[in-house]
């Protein structure tokens, strides 16, 4: 299976530094100009189906990445979401120190641990594998969410996977296998940018 594996685009809580998690997120003129680099990036790509997350950055990427590849199905879905940060939705980023953020069980009430989402990542993997086994497959998703699935699929840990750089708009591709041996294309890159 050819996994492409790409971030929404800058938003205005990115720009502001607001903890989004489960919010909608609007994309910045920064963003849509991503977005649009992004789409451009993927052009020549082939895939046979789009998997987005169902939140508005995301879906708003997707739309944009639409334009270059009309034809393809789309399926929007809660499981490739954000992590969730429960009362911490809409907080600033100071208020949640780094050394906190990077705690592996810390679960804010509410929300999601990391390992929480790794576990979440992981069930989403065996579903699209089941599913789209031997295809081609664009997932339009977010950082935290991009870093769990592609720390499983590379061996790391969960706190290893928080190295994985996950910019907006940037693209992973990995041909993945039955045997683990998957072979890595791309990881974080933002050359199109």
């Amino acid at each position: 299976m050819r996994l492409i594996l790409v971030r929404h685009g800058e938003t205005n809580e990115n720009k502001s530094r607001i903890i989004q998690g489960h919010l909608p997120g609007d994309l910045t003129k920064e963003g849509v100009l991503q977005a649009k680099k992004l789409a451009q990036r993927l052009a020549h790509e082939k895939f046979e189906v789009i998997i987005s997350s169902d939140l508005k950055r995301a879906v708003d990427t997707t739309k944009i990445i639409l334009k270059q590849h009309k034809k393809i199905p789309v399926i929007y879905t809660k499981i490739i979401r954000e992590r969730n940060y429960g009362i911490l939705h809409g907080k600033s980023w100071n208020l949640l120190p780094d050394y906190v953020a990077q705690r592996v069980n810390y679960r804010p009430k509410r929300g999601e641990s990391l390992v929480d989402l790794r576990k979440r990542a992981i069930k989403a993997w065996d579903s699209l594998r089941k599913s789209y086994y031997g295809k081609s497959v664009l997932i339009v998703s977010h950082g935290s969410f991009n870093r769990q699935l592609l720390g499983y699929l590379l061996n790391k840990t969960v706190k290893e996977s928080l190295t994985l750089n996950q910019s907006n708009a940037s693209v992973n591709i990995i041909e993945t296998s039955e045997d683990s041996r998957h072979k890595v294309h791309l990881i974080g890159c933002t050359k199109h940018l």
